[in-house]
């Protein structure tokens, strides 16, 4: 996925578990992509951002309490994830 060797960090972030497992696996498939977390809220999401610098960021919009807008809005500073957004609704 990289030119230069170096692997893509990704972190899931979808409050079900089943959603996150699904890309997880699907994510492991691809070679030269790393998942470096998961978190199942936004809270949890902003914590490993701050903790793990992910290259790219799956993104659930619908969340309860801190949702994906919500997580996109309170980024600052810093490299900033590519954001992929995920979601099983319209």
């Amino acid at each position: 996925m990289c030119d230069t060797g170096e692997q893509v960090r990704a972190l899931i972030v979808d409050d079900e578990p089943v959603a996150r497992r699904v890309l997880r696996e699907e994510l492991e498939l691809m070679p030269g992509v790393e998942v470096a977390g998961e978190a199942e809220n936004g809270a949890d999401a902003l914590q490993a951002i701050s903790n793990l610098h992910p290259d790219v960021m799956f993104l659930d919009l619908q969340m309860p309490g801190l949702d994906g807008f919500s997580v996109i809005r309170s980024l600052s500073g810093g490299p900033m994830p590519v954001v992929i957004v995920v979601t099983a609704y319209d």
